[in-house]
């Protein structure tokens, strides 16, 4: 059996022919996408054609009615602090070393009690002596307002006796000795010492009967009058010993805790020294501070309410003070809080005040609101025309603004169907329609 021949070219003609093949089938692959793309390009183009022919759709928004108010009110919190009623720097009116201190930081102290107490030593001693010295001026006194004993005048009266009968006799005896002394017998010396002693008896006779005038008629009022003055001297220096003994005591004014000690025993301190600090016990006052115009509607208020970490309590206007403080241009409004409010001095006290401002305008919920021109805003309202209803554009002034909602003005009118959201997706004359009625009423509720 004979071998079949090859082909003059053999492989490489079998070759070229499958490349020739490829191509072929290529260019076909080619032909029939270009066909495919251009059947669908002509299909797109017949549906944009009738998408251009037909009307868009409305586009849905939910909307509320406009309602003009004829205001709104505004909550301020105005910042202040709890106080103790009553508070006291203690010390000493007088000056003097501290002995015993009967009080520590937190005790609690009755009105009246001892807290400390001074040296008093000096102060005793010189007590004792004015208290003797006021022993012998009232005796004295008393023996003068009593009058003489009938004894001393009769020992008045003997004196006085006695005293004349001494002058009778220095008188015989001048008598005689100026006879001796006209006959020579003696000299002019010896007349002379009886003259003498004759001017002395008369003057105690003079004595002797002023004595006993004196204790006869009695003491001269000007005389005890002098001695009630001494003794009334002395009542007063030992009332004043006595006054400086008492303030070397310390006493609580008031029922309350102590707040500080600021020296121990031992310490000589000056009149005036604060030693401790006394906070009046029970329920402490807030005050706050208020713009002027504020207080003025405060003062129609009976009770308000304040709010002291985190709780509120009710509390009373117990005064407002008249001065309006420099530095903040507030008046401060005193507020009496229950004992049962638990509530200690030193904490921050914060007094909300809500006042109605007389300004006619429109509340609105804040997504209603969308940006205008010059820092103005503006809202979407839904207006009817022939062909159904489309969105116009109103400016409005944000009045008021609160986390949900917010008070404006403008050229909003009352009854004006606003778009409540959404308003990013419309533009000035689009076509809406309204998505549900009920809405309208549920947001101006909210």
């Amino acid at each position: 059996m004979r071998e079949a021949k090859r082909p003059f070219f053999g492989m490489k003609l079998t070759n070229r022919q499958n490349t020739t093949g490829r191509w072929i089938l290529t260019l076909s692959l080619a032909a029939g996408v270009a066909t495919t793309a251009a059947i669908v390009g002509a299909s797109a183009a017949s549906r944009a054609g009738d998408e251009v022919r037909r009307p868009p759709r409305p586009l849905p928004v939910r909307t509320l009615p406009a309602e003009a108010s004829p205001g709104y009110e505004v909550t301020r919190r105005y910042t202040g602090r709890t106080v103790a009623r009553r508070t006291s720097a203690l010390g000493f009116e007088r000056g003097g070393k501290v002995i015993e201190l009967l009080a520590d930081d937190g005790d609690a102290v009755e009105a009246g009690a001892v807290l400390a107490r001074l040296d008093v030593r000096a102060l005793t001693a010189r007590r004792a002596e004015l208290r003797a010295r006021h022993a012998g001026a009232q005796a004295r006194l008393d023996e003068m307002e009593a009058g003489p004993r009938a004894e001393t005048i009769a020992v008045a009266r003997a004196g006085l006796a006695e005293a004349e009968s001494q002058l009778a006799l220095a008188r015989l005896k001048d008598e005689r000795r100026a006879r001796l002394l006209a006959d020579g017998v003696i000299g002019a010396e010896q007349r002379d010492e009886v003259a003498t002693s004759l001017a002395a008896l008369a003057a105690q006779r003079a004595g002797a009967a002023a004595r006993l005038d004196e204790l006869e008629t009695g003491t001269r009022r000007e005389r005890i009058a002098a001695q009630r003055a001494a003794v009334a001297e002395l009542d007063a220096a030992i009332a004043s010993i006595e006054l400086d003994i008492e303030k070397s005591e310390l006493r609580a004014p008031f029922a309350g805790t102590i707040a500080a000690r600021s020296v121990d025993e031992g310490t000589v301190i000056a009149a005036g020294q604060p030693l401790l600090r006394l906070l009046e016990r029970g329920a402490p006052e807030v005050r706050v501070g208020v713009p002027a115009n504020v207080v003025a509607e405060l003062g129609e208020r009976d009770a308000l309410p304040v709010e002291v970490g985190g709780r509120a309590h009710p509390a009373r206007i117990r005064s407002l003070l008249p001065e309006v403080d420099p530095r903040t241009r507030t008046r401060t409004v005193v507020l009496h809080l229950d004992e049962s409010a638990g509530v200690v001095p030193g904490e921050v006290a914060r007094l909300p005040v809500t006042r109605t401002v007389r300004e006619a305008g429109f509340w609105l919920p804040t997504t209603a609101l969308v940006r205008g021109a010059r820092g103005l805003w503006a809202v979407w309202v839904v207006v009817e025309d022939g062909d159904g209803p489309r969105v116009a554009r109103r400016d409005v002034e944000v009045i008021h603004a609160e986390t949900a909602r917010a008070f404006v003005r403008g050229t909003l009118r009352d009854g004006d169907r606003v778009v409540r959201d959404g308003g990013q997706r419309v533009t000035v004359g689009q076509r809406v329609r309204i998505a549900d009625e009920g809405d309208a009423v549920t947001a101006r509720r909210s």
